[in-house]
């Protein structure tokens, strides 16, 4: 480090009287070389203003006498002495017996008072006094090293006080330390009582731990007993199972055949939807055109009738040749032109209205060979679709011979992966394929159990270990039914049907018949109750009730236009009230397959009572008026004709029962014993024996009395 620079001290002027100076006395000095700073030489260095406990001291000569105490003043007042200069190398420390009497002397103070007062600035400490060694010590050899030793080591002993942390006290909440060999104890003021219950107390608390440990462990020990068992009976088991290495090749064979088998599905599935489009399509071309011919057809004639009526009204020529034609346009000269094969003068008015509506053989041969050549395109595209498919991917039955194989040696994995839900899925591409030219439209269907696919599935059903009843193989022919077929017919329903046709409704009742007469429903439900099922029943019934809205129309004239029965008017009638009775007779069909509330609220309220009554009510009579009431009665099922008390009809039959003794009592008064006769058995068939019965004792009927008291 680099030396401090000497301070220089001001000198005290000489006319001062002041004493604050401590460099200074006022006093003269007696003693040479104890003078003031006055007395040093000009541009000598002042001496420090204050002494440094570790600062180095220098070393003076002795005094002259040899044993008065070293010059402070001298060493104060005179030019600090370098390390060199007392024979040390620079950088080297200083001796330290130097230092402690250095020390010693600056605790000593001078030993008589002069000119400088402490450096303290008090009193000397009555400790250095105390430390002082006598004054005849210092000369006594061998004394002065022993006190140096001695404060030599008090003086270490404070210098490692100092160093180190200063005791800030214990801190709370921690035990104080005690010296070594001495314990003490913090005893509370007072203890908590104890008693022998208090004591029995805590050893039943102890007690109870205890057991409910011990409970758990013996429970534990139990488990790992059972472990134990169990791990056993799995080592004998698996010692005693066959070897898994065919069942792991039958495995992964049988994956790689339904990986391969879905693949190939994915593929063809989109060219059987397009054809199955493609049919349906031209099914309802071909539908479409039949029934704008008829309702151009109907519309036309109806309004040349109409015209007709008004001239004869107005006494005019009735005219229906080229003037007639002009008015109604060409459409409807077309459909009357078609309607002449219909309306032949060798059919009877019975037979017009039933096969007036049923078009199949109302259209052209141009157009039927069409028909014929496009749908012969769609079936050869059909059977093309699975000609590069090997016969394992594409036979039913060999697919089904795979999962009977798997069923047969393998059954708990074959029901644990619900091989049963899955296959009516899997089999559904090729059960459309086979099903693609099948119409429940024509009495001519095939019966679906006679179809391959059919066949196939009923015979896996029934083979094997899955005979006993409650095996969820059972329900593969009834799922595919549902998925598959119930959804096919429904769009022939939906878009297809006509129900004025009664061939076409027959055929269609009676494939749907038996449809679900293959679909058992779940236990507790109806068979209508599948979802399939539900929605064919309701398309169902959205087509009836759009027939009767919309294509059911009974023309009313005036009598003297209807009295001529070879007039247009009453043939128009008559063809219309009989197409009007064969879509009563076409919705009755669905009895058992339509909810009954709904069937009978369709056909009596709606078409009975709104139109066929209306129609007969305006019917002259004559002979075939009865014809007309059997029709309608015949229409009905049996069921609705059972009446609900003995001898009292259903009471959406009551407007037809009023109808028909008013029209018998005109009968009785055109003397037409037969067609009298023939009314009043249809009261009794309707069980509207009290009606009956009054009309005949009203016209005094005794033959009719006799026969009804046969009947009962």
């Amino acid at each position: 480090m680099a030396r401090r620079p000497p301070r220089n001290f001001r000198q005290r002027p000489a006319d001062s009287g002041s004493s604050s100076d401590p460099d200074s006395d006022p006093r003269p000095s007696s003693e040479p070389g104890l003078g003031r700073a006055a007395q040093r030489a000009p541009g000598a260095p002042r001496s420090r203003g204050r002494a440094r406990v570790w600062a180095t001291s220098r070393r003076e000569g002795p005094s002259p006498s040899g044993r008065g105490p070293p010059d402070v003043s001298g060493a104060g007042e005179g030019p600090p002495t370098s390390p060199e200069a007392d024979g040390g190398s620079p950088g080297s420390l200083v001796d330290p017996t130097r230092a402690r009497a250095a020390r010693r002397r600056l605790r000593r103070g001078p030993e008589a008072p002069g000119d400088y007062l402490p450096l303290s600035g008090g009193p000397p400490s009555s400790t250095d006094s105390e430390e002082e060694p006598a004054p005849g010590a210092a000369e006594t050899p061998g004394s002065g090293s022993g006190s140096e030793e001695a404060q030599d080591a008090w003086e270490a002993q404070q210098m490692r006080k100092a160093l180190r942390a200063p005791d800030l006290g214990p801190e709370p909440g921690l035990p104080h330390d005690h010296p070594p060999g001495k314990r003490t104890w913090d005893l509370p003021v007072s203890l908590p009582p104890v008693n022998l219950a208090i004591i029995k107390k805590q050893l039943n608390s102890r007690l109870a731990s205890l057991e409910g440990v011990h409970r758990s462990h013996q429970r534990e020990y139990e488990r790992r007993l059972q472990d134990v068992v169990s791990a056993k009976t799995a080592v004998a088991d698996l010692e005693k199972a066959p070897d898994p290495a065919p069942s792991c090749a039958f495995y992964r064979a049988m994956k790689a055949y339904l990986a391969a088998l879905v693949d190939c599905l994915q593929e063809k599935i989109g060219a059987i939807q397009e054809l199955e489009a493609a049919m349906q399509l031209l099914l309802q071309e071909h539908a479409a055109a039949f029934w704008k011919w008829r309702q151009v057809e109907l519309r036309g004639k109806a309004a040349h009738l109409q015209q007709l009526a008004a001239s004869m009204t107005d006494d005019a020529p009735a005219e229906g040749g080229v003037g007639a034609q002009n008015v109604l346009g060409e459409p409807a000269v077309w459909s009357m032109q078609k309607t002449q094969a219909i309306e032949s003068p060798g059919m009877s008015r019975h037979q017009e209205g039933v096969s007036g509506s049923d078009g199949e053989d109302s259209e052209s041969p141009s157009e039927g060979a069409d028909f014929r050549e496009r749908r012969g395109a769609i079936l050869q595209n059909c059977h093309s679709i699975f000609e590069d498919v090997n016969e394992e991917f594409s036979d039913v039955q060999k697919i089904l011979l795979k999962f009977q194989q798997w069923r047969e040696q393998f059954p708990d994995s074959y029901y644990e992966a619900y091989a049963s839900l899955c296959l009516p899925k899997l089999l559904s591409p090729f059960i459309r394929i086979q099903m693609m030219d099948w119409n429940p439209l024509k009495p001519d269907c095939v019966s679906l159990q006679r179809m391959p696919w059919f066949q196939s599935l009923e015979e896996f059903a029934n083979s094997g270990v899955v005979a006993q009843r409650d095996s969820p193989d059972k329900e593969i022919l009834p799922a595919s039914l549902d998925k598959t077929v119930l959804p096919h017919i429904t769009g022939f329903v939906r878009f297809l049907w006509d129900p004025l046709s009664t061939p076409q409704t027959r055929s269609l009742v009676e494939r749907c018949r038996e449809v679900l007469s293959l679909c058992p429903a779940p236990r507790g439900r109806k068979a209508a109750c599948r979802g399939g099922a539900a929605r064919l029943v309701l398309r169902a019934l959205v087509a009836l009730k759009k027939a009767v809205e919309d294509d059911v129309f009974i023309p009313l004239y005036p009598k003297r236009v209807l009295e001529d029965r070879e007039s247009p008017h009453s043939r128009f009638q008559e063809r219309q009230f009989w197409s009007a009775v064969k879509l009563l007779g076409n919705v009755a069909l669905w009895e058992g397959l339509v909810p009954e509330g709904a069937l009978r609220e369709l056909a009596l309220n709606k078409l009975l009572n709104r139109y066929l009554v209306i129609g007969l009510s305006s019917t002259c009579p004559g002979p075939g008026l009865a014809t007309k009431y059997r029709g309608v009665v015949e229409s009905l099922p049996q069921s609705w004709l059972s009446g609900d008390p003995v001898g009292t009809p259903i009471p959406q039959l009551a407007n037809l029962v009023l109808t028909l003794v008013r029209a018998a009592q005109q009968l009785q008064d055109h003397e037409l014993g037969s067609e009298v006769q023939e009314m009043v058995l249809l009261l009794v068939e309707m069980k509207a024996t009290a009606q009956a019965r009054a009309f005949v004792e009203r016209n005094g009927l005794e033959q009719l009395r006799s026969c009804l008291n046969g009947l009962q």
